[in-house]
């Protein structure tokens, strides 16, 4: 029981503090995933370690999308990088996160309000 209510807490939990914490909430992330996409992308390296980083994360999107029976991303793990950079280059001082977050949000039809 519990195994399948705390990806839907986490969910909401992720639904409801991501879709304004430009404005207010503060998720606590750790690793690359909190660091800007001009970070992200400053190196080699942070770049490899942030499409890690992108592959889990998204992984645990479509996990809690599925648990909740929302849309769950199809892009294939070549193009997930590729996807978030597009984003990455509107807004380089966005935290990795949000910008994958908005990637997803976006592929999905799931938009933040």
């Amino acid at each position: 029981m519990a195994a399948r209510i705390f990806p839907i807490v986490l969910l909401i939990a992720f639904l409801s503090t991501t879709t304004v914490a430009e404005e207010t909430a503060r998720v606590t992330m750790s690793g690359i995933g909190s660091m800007s996409c001009a970070h992200w992308q400053s190196s080699r390296s942070k770049y490899a370690e942030g499409v890690v980083w992108l592959y889990g994360f998204w992984t645990g999107l479509n996990y809690a999308a599925a648990v909740q029976q929302l849309t769950q991303s199809e892009l294939d793990s070549s193009s997930i990088a590729k996807e978030v950079a597009k984003t990455c280059a509107l807004s380089p001082s966005t935290t990795l996160a949000q910008a994958a977050w908005q990637t997803f949000a976006t592929r999905t039809g799931e938009q933040p309000h």
